[in-house]
């Protein structure tokens, strides 16, 4: 290889070195050409970190444990009621009646799938199964491809209502589970019965007051103590409802169309691999020729005064001749 060859690749090398410096990293990137740096956030910029949203807050109100009045405490429970899943091994169904004697809040969760078009038939079918038990509806959402319907049933006609509710589509899915609320209920009469004992001594404690201040104290206590009543009250009325009646939410569908089969070779395209070496190709031409345009001049200038170095040398290499010879002198 001569060396004019080594001088040509070496200023092709150097010339694209400089090109992706120029284009790079002083920004002057061809619009036609994108963005030729960095990701944004790599140099110096920061990235914004999106926090995962917490889920929904809790259901049990807090600050439970003060009464209205006098600021006194009342005990909470110190722990949620255990819920237990009503299932047997292998799918089995236990029916209600194996957990007798116990409180429980049953709850069932059946996903069906019904044929395209049918959704709002399933749908109307769950809610009419629920009021023919003695039931109501409590949530129904439906659309064309999707619905969601809960129902509230007697537990005693719970069994009866599920094999109904199966029968209107194909179960894909089915949960039963049961929270134990016996403790609850027994704290609830506890509580009940010692406020209505509070409550005639009350009363026969005002029938025995004379003063008006006396009266008027008896009174106000008598009052907190009724509408504590009436709160223990409405609770345990909650809790013997959801014991009585158990949740059904019933979720239906249509079928889903099945998923293509995956290529050999996913994300592959040809016409992507064309354009990308394409863009390649031509983004290393470009780098050339901005490099060789930003170096052509330097190389130039430097050539000339290379050359003009040169002749410099050349010249004052030669001895200036001032007189003839000795040579000439003897030959004379």
């Amino acid at each position: 290889m001569t060396k004019k060859a080594l001088y040509v690749i070496g200023f092709v090398l150097l010339s694209g070195l400089s090109g992706y410096l120029l284009l790079g990293y002083v920004g002057l990137t061809p619009a036609w050409l994108g963005r030729a740096g960095p990701a944004p956030g790599l140099r110096g910029i920061p990235q914004t970190e999106v926090e995962a949203a917490g889920g929904p807050g809790p259901l049990i109100a807090p600050e439970l444990g003060k009464a209205a009045y006098g600021g006194a405490e009342v005990p909470a429970p110190t722990a949620p009621p255990a819920t237990y899943p009503v299932t047997a091994a292998g799918g089995a169904e236990i029916p209600t009646s194996a957990y007798a004697g116990r409180s429980l809040i049953i709850r069932v969760e059946i996903g069906l799938e019904v044929p395209e078009g049918q959704v709002g038939q399933a749908a109307s079918a769950v809610e009419r199964v629920a009021v023919s038990k003695g039931g109501w509806v409590e949530y129904s959402m439906v659309t064309d491809e999707y619905a969601t319907v809960t129902v509230r049933v007697p537990v005693e006609s719970l069994d009866a209502a599920l094999a109904e509710i199966r029968q209107i589509g194909t179960v894909k899915s089915e949960t039963r589970s049961a929270t134990d609320v016996t403790d609850q209920l027994v704290d609830l009469d506890a509580r009940l019965r010692n406020a209505k004992a509070e409550e005639q001594r009350l009363l026969e404690i005002l029938s025995k007051a004379e003063t008006v201040n006396e009266i008027l104290q008896v009174e106000d206590r008598l009052s907190y103590v009724r509408e504590r009543i009436e709160r223990l009250e409405a609770q345990k009325k909650m809790l013997e409802e959801q014991v009585d009646y158990a949740t059904v939410t019933v979720t239906i569908s249509v079928p889903q169309p099945e998923s293509p089969e995956e290529p050999l070779l996913p994300g592959f395209s040809l016409r992507d691999l064309v354009r990308a070496a394409l863009k390649a190709l031509v983004f290393a031409v470009t780098l050339i020729v901005v490099g060789a345009a930003f170096l052509a001049p330097i190389v130039v200038v430097g050539w000339a005064i290379l050359a003009v170095y040169r002749r410099s040398k050349g010249g004052q290499g030669q001895a200036p001749q001032s007189g003839p010879s000795p040579a000439s002198l003897e030959g004379g």
